[in-house]
């Protein structure tokens, strides 16, 4: 058994290692360069090439612009293209189109209500996929016009268009924190809008 007086002095000698090594880690400190604001803002890029979230943001931005610059274009001149198409197979009097159009926008509207039970099912990611070949189906319509592809492609572009959407919306919400949500919300809409000019 250690006499009273010796464990008093080991607990103090704790303390006092203690003291010594903070002491040294603020010596050290003081030691150190003062960061300029050049180091400051090298280690924000740093962190903002290490976001994972960010670049996911990107992709899909860049993805969508990819896909709807294609997509719009040919929604513009469909009229025009199909007014010029006649043989055997395809008369084409440019309403074709806007009967088109109307079939995608009406089949939309109705496939928002099933479409988030969808993308429960797949997960965003999938749905975003599933969502894109639609449009890429559609497009390919245009190189050998029939009126059944052209309103068949119209309705499953319909129900894509509502999966592609919503999954991108949820995948926007998974990718974002309450403060980076307005600058992936701007990202995504102003990669988007890119495309129109």
């Amino acid at each position: 058994m250690e006499p009273v007086d010796m464990k008093q002095n080991k607990e103090d000698e704790d303390v006092d290692l203690d003291r010594s090594r903070t002491g040294l880690e603020e010596e050290q400190h003081r030691n150190r360069s003062p960061r300029n604001d050049a180091d400051r803002d090298l280690d924000s890029v740093i962190a903002w090439f290490r976001d994972y979230r960010l670049w996911n943001v990107l992709g899909v931005s860049l993805a969508f612009m990819v896909l709807f610059s294609a997509f719009h274009t040919c929604g513009m001149l469909q009229a025009s293209v199909l007014s010029d198409v006649h043989d055997e197979h395809f008369n084409g009097t440019g309403k074709e189109g806007y009967y088109s159009a109307a079939a995608i926008y009406t089949v939309m509207a109705a496939s928002n209500w099933i479409a988030p039970s969808m993308i429960a099912y797949t997960g965003p990611k999938f749905g975003m996929f599933l969502g894109g070949v639609p449009y890429c189906l559609f497009m390919a319509v245009f190189l050998r016009p029939y009126l059944g592809t052209l309103y068949a492609s119209s309705v499953l572009l319909g129900i894509g268009a509502a999966v592609l959407w919503t999954s991108q919306g949820v995948f926007l919400t998974i990718n974002s924190t309450d403060k980076t949500m307005s600058r992936n919300a701007a990202t995504c809409g102003g990669t988007f809008l890119r495309r129109c000019s």
